[in-house]
């Protein structure tokens, strides 16, 4: 019997939160994969993750339901609770968040105040969200968290006062998680990937198994089609990394796909909210996305499209604002099905006729940014921009573009030529900033010589990474 969308997303989610390496994991995809049975191309990739459990007790003057935030170590504590960080030394420390994004904000405040533990609230949902230690968007091994964080409902702050006990007992392992690929049409030269993840926090039904539950109706008889879902979105990476998101992406792309020239596209499902879907674009896709979305220019670093992005290939996040994002009432209701129909009915038409990249756009996008950067590195520039290189591979473009997170602001943002550009925000704004790489790059206010010499590395570093991405194209 086919299952309606609404009845797909029940079905998974009755198996509750999964996350990354757990054993339910792989229970979960063998229940998706009875979805396509009538797919003989199948493939599950096992890759290595790191799991993160944990036992929590919590008690002020009464017990109190709490979280503890992945990757929280151990505390058996008995003492003060305070609410502010200059009385935090050798005491816990109680926060009410404005935005679940400011916790690891407030996480390193606490670090420095030397609070030994700290604890979050929001409204009265449970959330998770990963802690991080700096430096931030590293794709390489960070430092785990120091002190646990926890998480608890606001209507529970009546019952924390001045004392409190909290007991954290975590498991934290490398194990197995699970990619799961469906390909249709495998003759084709061109292919596009449709991609969402399947780990998932509480229930997780519009983050992000309302995503899953379209795949068995995504068709194109165009294009060779790859139906993919990751593991180690929400959480995973290896080594604690601070670029905690988005892991099992990256694997894959780095690790498990041979050839990437022949992926025209990627569109990527990720937390959509069906009645006012948000749609963020690599450059490139404007005119292709906005025929059928409300769109964004913008690149989502936050979710699995970015991965793509950065190999090359253009990219699509369909997503939407979501209220109760990483909860418990994360759950779907029967009157959204039809906003879930109409996003599939758009992606199949999409799926369903010619793919053509906007290499004007880019072009354009290119040179509306060379008036902010450096001399030098606008006449090499303007060579590209004059030549043939943009015309044969655009979209090669996309790997100068990388995650910039100015530390006085909210969210990390994707920006091109991203060391010079963090530069300049730190000269201006004179907060730190962090640059994507492996290791990432902290940048903090600096004197004026310091900051030319940095900049003539920088203008040098990627003149060589305009020559090398040249040579490989013509």
């Amino acid at each position: 019997m086919n299952l309606m969308i609404y009845e797909r997303i029940k079905e998974l989610s009755s198996m509750g939160e999964i996350v990354a390496g757990d054993q339910k994991e792989r229970k979960l995809i063998s229940k998706f994969e009875k979805m396509f049975s009538n797919i003989d191309d199948r493939k599950i990739v096992p890759i290595e993750v790191l799991n993160y459990s944990s036992e929590t007790y919590m008690e002020g003057e009464k017990k109190i339901e709490a979280i503890s935030l992945p990757y929280s170590p151990d505390i058996d504590f008995d003492g003060k609770i305070v609410r502010d960080f200059k009385s935090c030394n050798n005491s816990g420390i109680l926060i009410i968040l404005d935005n679940l994004y400011d916790i690891n904000k407030f996480y390193i405040k606490a670090l420095e105040n030397q609070c030994q533990f700290i604890v979050f609230t929001l409204d009265n949902n449970l959330r998770k969200y990963v802690v991080k230690t700096p430096p931030f968007l590293n794709l390489s091994a960070s430092i785990p968290p120091p002190i646990p964080a926890f998480y608890i409902r606001k209507n529970d702050l009546d019952y924390i006062r001045e004392k409190i006990s909290i007991k954290n007992l975590t498991k934290i392992k490398r194990t197995t998680g699970y990619i799961f690929e469906i390909i249709k049409n495998a003759k084709k030269d061109d292919k596009i990937y449709v991609s969402a993840h399947h780990d998932h926090w509480f229930t997780g039904e519009h983050d992000n198994l309302a995503s899953l539950a379209l795949f068995p109706e995504i068709e194109s008889s165009i294009y060779e089609l790859h139906l993919i879902t990751f593991t180690a979105e929400e959480a995973g990476a290896l080594g604690y990394s601070s670029f905690s998101w988005s892991f099992g992406s990256r694997y894959y792309l780095d690790n498990v796909v041979k050839n990437l020239d022949n992926i025209i596209l990627n569109i990527n499902l990720d937390n959509i909210n069906p009645f006012s879907p948000v749609v963020k674009i690599s450059p490139g896709l404007f005119t292709l996305s906005t025929k059928y979305f409300n769109v964004k220019r913008e690149i989502e670093i936050y979710s699995d499209g970015y991965s793509f992005f950065k190999k090359g290939i253009p990219s699509l996040t369909i997503e939407g604002i979501n209220p109760n994002y990483h909860s418990d009432n994360d759950t779907v209701n029967k009157d959204e099905e039809k906003g879930f129909y109409d996003i599939l009915h758009k992606i199949n038409t999409i799926l369903n006729t010619e793919i053509v990249i906007d290499n004007l756009e880019i072009k354009e996008n290119l040179v509306n940014i060379m008036e902010n950067l450096p001399l030098p590195l606008r006449v090499n520039l303007v060579n590209i921009t004059n030549n043939t290189f943009l015309d044969k591979k655009p979209t090669s473009i996309y790997k100068l573009y990388g995650g910039i997170y100015n530390f006085q602001e909210r969210y990390a943002k994707v920006k091109p030529f991203p060391l010079i550009l963090g530069l300049d925000s730190v000269r201006a704004n004179t907060s730190k900033v962090f640059i994507e790489g492996k290791p990432s790059m902290e940048l903090r206010p600096v004197d004026k010589e310091y900051y030319a010499h940095l900049m003539e590395q920088f203008i040098d570093y990627y003149i060589n990474s305009i020559h090398e991405l040249s040579k490989d194209i013509l």
